[in-house]
């Protein structure tokens, strides 16, 4: 596994490193729309399945709260670059602060989410109506 996800970003790591625009190269759901280097297609990520040894290129969209690329994070770096690493480093939550990830945390309404455990993923368990677990005999 490790040779292959290896062999895979390099590839795409030399894709973009040959591409005009570098880290500016383009990717699209359409994968003809998408730009290309002089070694091919240059997806925004690469997912492998082990199932069927297939190798999926894929295009993904910016998140407005990403605690890296999102517009408040860059706007804080570019203003005071030395201030916004020391802050981040030294203040734990800094980064879901400012991106509003925090407040978004904060809405969730943990009640209205069902768990996991209220089901029974072993094909060998039954669940009664009252949704307990059968004893087999």
């Amino acid at each position: 596994m490790c040779s292959i996800a290896s062999a895979t970003s390099v590839e795409l790591l030399m894709s973009l490193l040959n591409h005009p625009l570098k880290n500016g190269a383009m990717a699209d759901e359409e994968l003809y729309k998408s730009d290309r280097s002089v070694l091919g297609l240059i997806p925004h990520q690469v997912r492998g399945n082990m199932n069927d040894f297939k190798i999926t290129p894929m295009c993904g969209h910016a998140f407005n709260m990403c605690i890296a690329c999102s517009t408040p994070i860059l706007s804080e770096f570019k203003a005071d670059p030395k201030t916004f690493l020391l802050t981040a480093c030294n203040t734990p939550n800094y980064l879901e602060d400012l991106t509003g990830i925090t407040q978004k945390m904060a809405e969730i309404d943990i009640d209205a989410i069902e768990a996991f455990d209220d089901f029974a993923f072993d094909s060998d368990e039954e669940v009664n109506d009252d949704g307990e677990e059968k004893i087999k005999t």
